[in-house]
């Protein structure tokens, strides 16, 4: 699986063929501890760097395909 952020903040894993028929064939993605720590970091990585790349006037609205996500002036402080 490869990770790749394009210029435009847009994201993608791509699998290899091989890699599609073991998806296809498991359904599934195991990660011993180890590797779970590893990749949750990259995505967290991934992640900061993609909203760095949202314009302002975007960065409030919901998105479709994961539900909400709430604006700062949303999140109601303690």
């Amino acid at each position: 699986m490869k990770i790749v952020m394009f210029k435009n903040g847009d994201g993608a894993l791509q699998f290899t063929d091989q890699e599609v028929k073991i998806l296809s064939k498991k359904k599934e993605l195991i990660f011993p501890l180890e590797a779970m720590h590893s990749f949750a970091n990259q995505l967290v990585h991934i992640g900061f760097a993609m909203v760095d790349k949202i314009p302002v006037e975007k960065q409030n609205k919901s998105v479709s395909n994961f539900g909400h996500i709430a604006g700062k002036d949303e999140i109601k402080s303690e």
